[in-house]
């Protein structure tokens, strides 16, 4: 082969990578890409149930490296659950008792959990979801019932510990926001709005 030969080859080549880097989408669209999938997902539609964010976390990451950057896929899981635990979605009514109650049943679900007592653990999100509903906590009592739910259906194991991860944190968010708000001056000792 000729140094022409050579040079034209080498050229040819570069072409070809330069090709390839333009088309490939900016990082702004593949954020946009993941960010829309996500949002699809956790979404209600009439014609399929909404998922929570465990399950859509686990869709992005089913799909990391082929439909959407892996990067960017845990990065943004990162910033949900950073965003979730600061700024939750709804305002909620977090009174004492609502956190006291929560805080014991968070206890007796991370010892069901650690001695893999499935009997107790089913019998505590049982009493944690009529809790949650009693005192309007719905986020936590929806996937109380998803986390039943999933007991119920012959579990598989990494979608309940997804699952109960995301309740562990939303549980412990009620803490959380009692003890800030206890914090803040002039607060109300028993009705303390989390924002």
């Amino acid at each position: 082969m000729s140094g022409d030969d050579h040079v034209m080859q080498q050229r040819c080549a570069w072409q070809e990578a330069l090709t390839r880097a333009s088309n490939e989408p900016s990082i702004s669209a593949r954020v946009l890409s993941i960010a829309n999938a996500f949002d699809t997902m956790v979404s209600e539609f009439s014609y399929r149930d909404q998922m929570s964010r465990s399950q859509a976390f686990a869709e992005l990451r089913k799909f990391s490296g082929t439909q959407f950057d892996s990067e960017l896929v845990e990065r943004f899981i990162g910033a949900i659950k950073s965003r979730h635990h600061l700024h939750p979605d709804a305002e909620v009514q977090v009174t004492k008792e609502s956190a006291l109650s929560i805080g014991l049943l968070l206890e007796q679900l991370i010892t069901a959990l650690d001695d893999q007592n499935l009997e107790q653990l089913s019998d505590i999100t049982e009493t944690l979801q009529l809790t949650a509903t009693t005192h309007g906590l719905m986020d936590i009592a929806k996937l109380t019932k998803l986390l039943r739910d999933t007991l119920d259906e012959g579990y598989d194991q990494i979608e309940l510990m997804q699952i109960t991860g995301e309740l562990l944190d939303l549980c412990r968010s009620t803490q959380t926001t009692l003890l800030d708000a206890a914090q803040e001056p002039g607060a109300d000792a028993e009705v303390l709005s989390r924002s």
